[in-house]
């Protein structure tokens, strides 16, 4: 691996092991963060209920960070590996699974996206959220779960979308968090890491050359919109522009808005194929 790469995973591992925190308590919040993570929260757990997974599946929650995505996989009655890099998460996801009285069922596996270590066909399931763009290599972390899942399986993932509206109005805003980044140089602690976007079609594709099959994709999320680092619309009406426009989307009469949403949701099923039998195809 380079050594850029090991170095952002680094930087990625440093953040969320000492974020636990906020992550844990974010969701809470009435901003508009809550507000969309609420909202890909909901949209997740509305695909896989879609699904109809028998009571005791075997599901992955890949980069289960504070563990609520875990509790709701348990509370569906599914049998739940809860992955993650930070032992600080999972120990607030295990906190978490206790609180809510469900901790029949569930692992805590600590380790790397791009090394999974279970056996091929394990998973019914694998659900990640907003772990990808934070991976040096997402398309390995894709290989990866192609090989652990089994086939007819299937993965609901998030990634944040290379042409959302709030990224195209204000093209400059993906250089902010950089810039933010090098202003804190002299508190390290402080710093963020940039989570990658990618397009939807370059990301299906990959999906394919993995062996899935794509079942459905939408985006979500509009706003907050920013000019020269600065809000241009105040938080209380900010969010309610966010909840009209997704209405907007979601009722499909405005061609292409439900495709520029800042997330993108992706659901896809593993082909009737088992990963042996793809490579073979392959080669």
């Amino acid at each position: 691996m380079a050594k850029k790469e090991i170095g952002k995973k680094a930087f990625v591992y440093k953040y969320f092991h000492n974020a636990t925190g906020h992550w844990n308590d974010v969701y809470e919040g009435g901003d508009m963060e809550a507000l969309h993570l609420k909202l890909r929260m909901e949209n997740v757990l509305a695909r896989i209920d879609g699904l109809g997974l028998p009571e005791g599946a075997r599901v992955l929650d890949l980069g289960c960070g504070a563990g609520l995505m875990t509790v709701e996989l348990l509370r569906r009655q599914l049998r739940v590996d809860a992955f993650d890099i930070s032992d600080n998460m999972l120990k607030a996801a295990e906190k978490n699974c206790r609180e809510a009285g469900f901790l029949e069922g569930v692992s805590f596996v600590q380790g790397d996206a791009e090394e999974l270590n279970f056996p091929d066909g394990q998973f019914d399931l694998v659900v990640s959220m907003g772990l990808i763009g934070y991976v040096p290599d997402w398309e390995n972390v894709v290989q990866m779960v192609s090989h652990v899942i089994k086939p007819d399986g299937h993965i609901v993932l998030t990634f944040q979308a290379k042409y959302g509206l709030s990224y195209l109005l204000n093209p400059r805003m993906l250089r902010l968090g950089t810039i933010k980044n090098f202003v804190l140089r002299k508190s390290p602690s402080k710093r963020i890491p940039q989570e990658d976007r990618y397009s939807g079609r370059s990301f299906k594709g990959t999906l394919q050359n993995n062996g899935f099959v794509i079942v459905s994709d939408c985006t979500i999320g509009f706003g907050p919109f920013w000019i020269l680092g600065q809000t241009v619309i105040p938080e209380k009406l900010g969010i309610r522009t966010y909840i009209n426009m997704q209405k907007l989307a979601d009722s499909h009469r405005i061609p292409y808005l439900d495709r520029l949403g800042k997330t993108c949701i992706v659901t896809a099923r593993r082909s009737g194929v088992d990963s042996k039998q793809l490579a073979a195809v392959k080669s």
